[in-house]
């Protein structure tokens, strides 16, 4: 009484790269609900907040999720899954993107600030 094997879906290549895509957006919503507990002590000081205020900043993330459980769940329903994960990973990084420019770009200013100010400073230390 052996009971056949049931025939996999996709194979190979294309079985690969569906893995490797639904695997980086899971390692992508996995790091946006654990960002705010490995900065929690810088952006509690940046930000001048109380562990109480982190914490409602940090559970936002799990209300915004929460509440497009309903709208998602119809829109998976009435476009398909291929369509509908495929345009929120875009979407994803696209945002993930935009954050990540203006942080290094912040980043570089403030770099490039901190350089023409020793500039100054070595420059006039030099003069005198």
């Amino acid at each position: 009484m052996s009971h056949p094997v049931p025939a996999l879906p996709m194979k190979g290549a294309l079985a690969l790269k569906v893995f490797i895509f639904f695997a980086f957006a899971y390692i992508l919503s996995y790091a946006f609900r654990s960002v705010n507990a490995v900065i929690a002590p810088e952006l509690m000081a940046d930000l001048k907040i109380s562990n109480a205020q982190l914490g409602l900043l940090s559970a936002a993330y799990f209300v915004g999720f929460s509440a497009m459980q309903i709208p998602l769940g119809i829109a998976l329903d009435k476009f398909g899954v291929r369509r509908v994960e495929s345009i929120l990973l875009l979407m994803n990084i696209q945002f993930d993107d935009r954050l990540s420019f203006n942080y290094f770009g912040t980043m570089y200013l403030a770099a490039v600030t901190t350089l023409r100010e020793r500039k100054n400073h070595y420059t006039k230390l030099l003069v005198i």
